[in-house]
Formats: structure tokens, sequence, C-alpha cells
């Protein structure tokens, strides 16, 4: 498999900045890499994020359609479909008891609701150092 990449342009949210974000495939690996200061460290930014999970329509994007066709067709063969399935339901896990956390504050149930938090806290976390480390270690395959 030859070394493939695809660069694409996301605008920021507060419109002035365009990132630039990256898909690398090589070897049957994905590399997903932005210059957002979040990128640049790692971490899973929103840009990758949003891309990775397809929602394209979201952004305001720089690029030829056929390159997104090409992105999504690459992510799709890849390993992140199963990682951002994890990622998505650890996301609504969260957001559910962080909404029973808010409910719960002034009952006899506040306890209970801060457990529940911090366990869906904890398994957002998980799947978000998951995702990291699927680019990192594709990243890596490329240096």
């Amino acid at each position: 498999m030859k070394y493939e990449s695809i660069s694409v342009g996301v605008m920021s949210s507060d419109g002035f900045n365009v990132y630039k974000v990256e898909f690398i495939r090589d070897n049957g690996k994905l590399g997903v890499a932005c210059d957002c200061a979040a990128g640049a460290r790692g971490k899973v930014c929103k840009h990758k994020l949003g891309l990775l999970m397809s929602n394209s329509d979201s952004f305001e994007l720089e690029g030829a359609p056929e390159a997104f066709a090409q992105i999504k067709e690459w992510i799709m063969a890849s390993s992140y479909p199963s990682l951002l399935h994890f990622h998505d339901d650890a996301l609504a896990k969260y957001f559910a008891a962080k909404e029973y956390l808010e409910l719960a504050k002034y009952s006899k149930l506040y306890g209970d609701a801060v457990a529940k938090h911090a366990s869906a806290k904890e398994h957002l976390t998980l799947a978000r150092y998951r995702l990291e480390k699927a680019m990192r270690d594709a990243e890596g395959a490329f240096l």
C-alpha cells in the first residue's frame, strides 16, 4: 500500500483562522493531525474529531468534495469507527450523568449522582485516551 495524504482546511470557531487537518494513510494505518493548539499537542481536537465522525457539515471547509469522500472511505476502512462508537457512548453517558447530578443536587440521591458522574467522566477520559493513542500509534508509523 502506498503512502497517501489528504489535507483540508477547517475554519476556526472564531472565524478568523483556518486550521489544516491532514489525513495520512500508509501500510493500512490512518493518521490524523491538526495544526490547532490542541491538535499540535497530540490531543483529540474538535477539528479531528468532527472530521473523523464524518461531520464535515458542522465546519466551514476548504477543499474539493472528492477529498472529503476519500477521507470518509479511509476512515471507514480504519479502526476509528469502533473507537468513535466507544467515545460517543462514553460522551452520552457523561452528559446523562451530568444532568442527573444537576437534578439530584438538592436531594438524597446526590451521593449516587456524584458517583455516577465520576464513573462516566472516567469512561470518557478512557475513550479520549484510546483515540489519542490510536492517532499517536498511526503517526509513529509514518516517522
